[in-house]
Parts: structure tokens; sequence; C-alpha cells
């Protein structure tokens, strides 16, 4: 529990030391490990290995979708940029802001609780999270239901 994918690393044993073998990385999590001889490998934990940065933007699926009351709204950073997410109705209407800012490098979950900006439970329905992120604009569909 608490282990995150891009703490594991491959490790070669040879002779009496253990040599780690280089990876790819992608969205955080080893997809390729460069191995072109037999020997004796092992998967390791690194506790201490640095979260990865992103390789670019990604909006991902909101979970649980569909949700009452609240969802969480994963989001990845590849470089320090202005950043404003927002829930719009099946109008096009701006409900709620839950982001707006410069945000860092890395990993963010947005949580939303089914409320506009004053606070206010919305009714059930289909609204969406368009976020404006380098100057392009991502938006996912989400179901709110009582």
């Amino acid at each position: 529990p608490g282990i995150k994918n891009w703490q594991y690393i491959i490790i070669k044993k040879e002779g009496e030391g253990l040599r780690e073998i280089p990876s790819i990385l992608k969205e955080g999590r080893i997809l390729v490990a460069e191995i072109d001889e037999f020997g004796s490998f092992a998967v390791y934990v690194n506790p201490n290995a640095a979260i990865p940065v992103p390789e670019k933007f990604v909006l991902g699926s909101n979970f649980p979708n569909p949700f009452n009351p609240t969802t969480v709204i994963p989001l990845e950073f590849p470089d320090e940029s202005y950043v404003k997410a927002a829930i719009y109705n099946i109008m096009g209407q701006e409900i709620s802001v839950l982001l707006e800012g410069i945000q860092p490098a890395g990993y963010q979950n947005i949580i939303w609780k089914g409320t506009d900006n004053g606070g206010v439970q919305v009714g059930s329905g289909i609204y969406f999270i368009k976020v404006m992120y380098n100057e392009k604009i991502y938006i996912h569909k989400m179901m709110l239901l009582k």
C-alpha cells in the first residue's frame, strides 16, 4: 500500500553487485526495460524515487462517473503554466471554477463536490469539466446522479 508505479526499478545481479536497468517511463509507469542479455533480474521498490514529470498534459476521466455528490478529476501538467478548470452545465453556463492560476508541473487531483460557486448543490444531470491549459481547451463529460 502507498507504493506508486514510478517507484519500481529493475535491477540486474552482476557478480556480487547490483545494477539498475535503464527503463522507459511513460505517464509515470515503466513501459520498457532495456534488457539485452540473459541474467538474474528483480523488481525492487525505491521509496526515495522522485516522481517523474508528466510528458504531456492530461485531463483524466473523473472517478467515479456517474457520481454523487463528489468526484475526483485527475490532471497532469508537463510544465508550469496558467490553468483554469471550471464546471459547465449542459447549456454552457459556468457553474463553478475549481482551479485558476499558475500551476506547477506535476500531478493534481481536483475534487468537485457537485456545488456551484456559491456552495449550493446542483441538480442531477450532465456537466462538463473544461480545462484551459497553454492556450488550448480540454473538455470531459461527467454525470451527477442523485
